[in-house]
């Protein structure tokens, strides 16, 4: 019995993603009531771990990535890609990839409509109503460079030798 007028109580070291049951009790100097209705809970699932990152792709445009799936309950992964390899510029994030929801049933997505020759840095986020995992390993991806464009102009093409 808690001592006083109490009317809430903090209980911890509950595990996460677990259905409890409770019932209460109240007193005074006259005696103890009965027992309450039972009341069930659910606690919020464990944050996920960290997003292990398997391979990508690189293009002209973009790259693919893929990774192994988390094994906690999950909502969502999400991912960042920014030019600053430090994440801490916010000019630098791309804004098609801010924190861009990529759905739960997915092991792999594409970032694409990025400049040909360009590095970029991408982190990996897995979440649910507990919050995001912590990211990824950083991906740096330098993307390939833009295939040459040949003259297509009489004018602009020229003869080394003629044989």
């Amino acid at each position: 019995m808690l001592p006083g007028s109490v009317d809430s109580v903090k209980i911890t070291s509950l595990q996460p993603g677990t259905v409890y049951y409770t019932r209460l009790r109240a007193g005074n100097n006259t005696g103890i009531s009965e027992y309450s209705e039972i009341v069930s809970f659910l606690t919020a699932p464990k944050r996920p771990e960290t997003v292990t990152l398997n391979r990508n792709n690189i293009r002209a445009n973009g790259f693919a990535v893929v990774w192994v799936p988390v094994e906690e309950i999950l909502d969502d992964y999400k991912i960042l890609v920014s030019t600053d390899p430090t994440f801490e510029n916010p000019d630098s994030v791309l804004a098609d990839y801010n924190f861009a929801s990529i759905g739960k049933e997915f092991n792999s997505t594409v970032v694409d409509s990025l400049e040909a020759g360009r590095q970029y840095f991408m982190r990996l986020y897995a979440g649910n109503s507990s919050g995001l995992s912590l990211p990824s390993e950083t991906v740096n991806v330098l993307t390939l460079p833009a295939p040459p464009v040949f003259p297509l102009e009489p004018e602009n093409a020229f003869v080394d030798s003629v044989s």
